[in-house]
């Protein structure tokens, strides 16, 4: 039997969204790609789980729903990339700063889905926002994607993250099916 699919993540906010989609449409007039990401599904992953059943999910979500004494933070979103062979990129993204609470918040999920026999995800944290999938060109890029944005696009407040559902038919593909809020500041 096949479970869904599921990731923690970090939610994006309104008015960050609609910069990206803004972005985006920009973007889609250089550059060819068959999957374009839906404002609403904009995020940063933190770790994915893959195919999780329901008993594995609500002990994970227990776990998770612990993580209490993790501090709010903001990290900046700068500039756009890619992933994948540089003429035809498999995916294009929106950087995120890789600081010192994020890499904390990255780490401590890490733990906890490892605690709960999940694998945990070898290779470098690369904290982005996906903009696009799939190269659709038999053509090689011709531009340089990084010039194409401002080098700020915008502030990410972090104050939550969420276990989200993958529903790979609809769009937006994402379901939020669990939040959990960090501390604001002064709270201790």
């Amino acid at each position: 039997m096949s479970h869904p699919h599921y990731f923690i993540g970090i939610p994006i906010g309104e008015q960050l969204k609609r910069t990206l989609a803004d972005l985006q449409n920009t973007v889609q007039q250089e550059v060819e790609y068959k999957t374009w990401t839906h404002e609403e599904d904009f995020h940063v992953t933190l770790a994915f789980l893959g195919s999780v059943s329901e008993e594995r999910m609500e002990s994970l979500q227990n776990a998770l729903r612990r993580c209490t004494d993790l501090q709010a933070f903001t990290v900046n979103v700068e500039g756009i990339g890619t992933f994948g062979h540089p003429a035809k990129p498999r995916v294009m993204w929106a950087g995120v700063e890789r600081n010192q609470p994020l890499v904390e918040l990255q780490q401590h999920i890490s733990d906890v889905t490892e605690e709960q026999g999940f694998t945990k995800d070898k290779r470098p944290y690369k904290p982005h926002i996906t903009l696009a999938k799939k190269w659709n060109s038999s053509a090689a890029l011709s531009t340089q994607i990084e010039q194409m944005a401002p080098s700020s696009i915008g502030q990410l407040v972090v104050n939550t993250f969420c276990i989200f559902k993958i529903h790979p038919q609809n769009s937006p593909k994402y379901e939020i099916i669990e939040t959990v809020t960090l501390k604001g500041e002064g709270e201790k």
